[in-house]
């Protein structure tokens, strides 16, 4: 079953590398953890890159998913529909603990800032959505344990 999983994953991130090269899709994996390219609609991870590169649109609706994923629940992550919110200022973000977890919350602040916005203030942030398996005990974000505590986010 996960290996037929694979063949969309390698598919999607082939077409990418394709249609905008492998330096854009590096920096797609480097500024927001995105492995799995099939879990999001073509080109709206080129749109995003540009949205962060330029800085000027606020950011209003971000997406975290866990990367890890056993069991196919997670694939239309990316699909803003089946998240409810609007496209406007919308970033995905993969992660797989809370620490990358946590480092997601001060890129968007640190970018924020970079455009003369004080995200403590004035933020224009809507909605924060968390996408992963749960537990009764918390969100998991990997295969291995890491998860976000009912105690670490109270």
């Amino acid at each position: 079953m996960q290996a037929e999983r694979l063949i969309p994953q390698i598919e999607a991130l082939e077409k990418h590398i394709s249609e905008y090269g492998f330096e854009e899709t590096k920096k797609i994996i480097d500024i927001f953890g995105i492995y799995h390219f099939s879990r999001y609609p073509d080109g709206i991870l080129h749109k995003q890159l540009r949205q962060w590169e330029n800085s000027e649109a606020p950011i209003k609706n971000i997406v975290v998913t866990a990367r890890s994923d056993w069991n196919g629940s997670l694939d239309d992550a990316g699909k803003p529909y089946v998240n409810g919110i609007e496209e406007d200022g919308l970033f995905y973000f993969e992660v797989n603990d809370k620490i990358q977890l946590a480092k997601v919350a001060v890129s968007v602040g640190n970018r924020e800032r970079s455009m003369g916005r004080n995200p403590e203030k004035e933020s224009q942030l809507k909605n924060f959505k968390i996408n992963a398996h749960a537990s009764p005990s918390g969100i998991l974000f990997g295969v291995n344990g890491e998860r976000l505590s009912v105690e670490d986010y109270l």
